[in-house]
């Protein structure tokens, strides 16, 4: 997983085979991010943020059970 803050880090991510965590901490915004192909953004890397992270680590879980993406679904 590779987590980023810009169109380019989504790009990469999808490029390397990997999921990408996107965060609004860049110049992009939430919806520049999606458009981009981010499988999901937060606002930062907050509390919850780095609880999403671990959850997408754990080998317990897969991304698409840990992943809470903007629009609820």
């Amino acid at each position: 997983m590779l987590v980023g803050d810009t169109v380019r880090d989504v790009t990469a991510a999808h490029a390397a085979g990997l999921p990408c965590l996107a965060v609004t901490t860049g110049a992009a915004d939430a919806g520049e991010l999606l458009a981009a192909g981010a499988d999901a953004v937060l606002p930062g890397l907050s509390d919850r943020a780095v609880e999403t992270l671990v959850r997408l680590c754990s080998p317990a879980d897969s991304p698409a059970d840990a992943l809470t993406h903007p629009n609820g679904s």
